[in-house]
């Protein structure tokens, strides 16, 4: 009796040992053998009911146990197919069978994708912890993958807004500082740099309204995380380490109303200014949305069967909903899956007079790997009338700064601004453009353009690159 009794005191101590959790705090050290049905976290074995393997030169995990080991939360959505992740305010996002990645709200294309077998999901253990900013380190002998949490960074200064700072901090290259103020409702902000700003960012979100700045390999130091300044377009700004490894510095500008930025770089790179201020009073000019194919025409087609006529017109309406928030009037050329001719399409638009024309369409190549985003517009000089050769040169901006939005928010491949001899685009009497958000023909892309959020995203890039033109022509 009393053996059986010892034997049950040393089954729940071992029990207890092994099923507590490990704050992320105290991980010192994860460990993943290939193999294995099991995992250690600082030296404690944690078992698994499958193993880790090796496929494409790639360690798999089982989501369910890498998401534990990191401490992260888990939700997987059978319909879609798509992994979510969550830890210390960061998202990661994944779709079986796709390259992509999205680490809040950014896109970047891994190597090899997660894969679903037996029923299980397994996800390539590196790019999803070094996306929470883990490290991961190969052990060749015994077939190892080692995660060590991230370190704590060193604290760094910054530059006060007072003079005297010391020799030290005024060397420190890695810190900033921001100036915040407001001159008859425009806004005016600028970001000093202790080193070259060589890289950057600037984007809106709507659903509250803000202004995004990403200043890249640059640290925040020790500005203060929110600074309120009750401005009328702008309430707050928020300052945070959005990345590190590399460094990501992000500016959030918390809009009271709909906002819009000019920015400007200094000839040094040290000093970016930025101008945010609410458009001049007076109605825009109606923009047309034309959502490309349609009915019997259902426009090109992905692997999985996904139709371009339906993207380009669920795109087209949250383009329309989007600019109607903004007040600025939209017409559709097709509001449900119905065929509309080409120059319909464009009759539609010179009929209605319109101000602008954008056409939503998404790619497609007989090579599923091709990808990326692109801008179309009309271009052919040769004995133009002045208003047309204006009409196409504003066609030409209107595409630059939309294609720039999109790669912001979309974060795809750059196939660049083309010219082209497209109906719709050759017909209008307005500047008018040909948006190819992503190519539904590449695997990858069309497992995104399935997803609402990644087609609100292309939304919110078409309507950005429009009322980013419209406040051009007032400037």
């Amino acid at each position: 009796m009393h053996i059986k009794i010892k034997i049950l005191f040393i089954f729940f101590i071992l029990f207890f040992i092994f099923a507590l959790p490990v704050a992320a705090s105290e991980i010192q050290q994860i460990t993943f053998v290939v193999g294995q049905p099991s995992y250690l976290v600082n030296d404690q074995i944690k078992p698994m009911d499958a193993a880790t393997f090796i496929e494409n030169n790639r360690t798999y995990v089982p989501v369910r146990y890498l998401g534990e080991a990191l401490n992260a939360r888990i939700n997987w959505n059978q319909k879609t197919k798509m992994v979510t992740l969550y830890l210390n305010n960061n998202r990661v996002d994944l779709n079986i069978g796709s390259k992509i990645i999205t680490v809040n709200g950014q896109t970047n294309q891994m190597d090899v994708a997660p894969v679903l077998k037996n029923n299980r999901t397994y996800l390539p253990a590196r790019p999803i912890a070094e996306a929470f900013f883990f490290k991961v380190k190969w052990e060749k002998e015994g077939s190892k993958v080692v995660v060590f949490p991230p370190e704590k960074p060193a604290e760094t200064n910054v530059l006060s807004e007072t003079k005297g700072n010391s020799k030290e901090n005024e060397s420190e290259e890695t810190t900033l500082e921001l100036k915040t103020s407001e001159e008859n409702s425009l806004t005016k902000t600028t970001v000093t740099a202790f080193q070259p700003i060589i890289d950057y960012k600037i984007f809106k979100l709507t659903a509250p309204d803000r202004l995004i700045i990403d200043l890249y390999d640059i640290r925040p130091g020790n500005l203060p995380p929110m600074v309120i300044v009750n401005f009328e377009v702008v309430s707050q700004v928020r300052v945070g380490w959005f990345n590190r490894n590399p460094d990501i510095t992000r500016l959030v500008f918390d809009l009271n109303k709909r906002a819009f930025y000019r920015s400007c770089l200094s000839e040094d790179k040290k000093t970016l200014t930025v101008e945010i201020f609410t458009p001049k009073p007076g109605e825009e000019k109606l923009v047309v949305l034309d959502p490309g194919h349609g009915g019997s025409e259902p426009g090109a087609v992905g692997p999985t069967g996904l139709k371009e006529k339906d993207v380009n017109l669920d795109v087209a309406k949250r383009v329309k909903e989007i600019l109607a928030s903004q007040n600025i009037k939209t017409e559709l050329t097709r509001e449900d899956d119905n065929y509309v001719g080409l120059y319909e399409r464009s009759g539609m638009a010179n009929n209605l007079d319109a101000g602008l024309f954008v056409s939503i369409h998404m790619n497609a190549h007989k090579n599923r790997d091709v990808n990326g985003t692109s801008v179309f517009y009309y271009c052919y000089y040769n004995e133009q009338k002045a208003e047309e050769i204006v009409r196409q040169e504003k066609s030409k901006e209107l595409a630059d700064i939309t294609q720039q939005n999109l790669l912001n928010l979309l974060g795809l491949k750059d196939r660049g601004v083309q010219q082209a001899n497209f109906a719709v685009v050759r017909t209008t009497n307005m500047p008018a453009i040909l948006v190819e958000a992503a190519f539904i023909s590449n695997y990858a892309e069309e497992n995104l353009l399935t997803q609402e959020y990644f087609r609100q995203k292309i939304a919110q890039a078409i309507a950005q690159g429009i009322t980013d033109f419209i406040i051009t022509q007032k400037a």
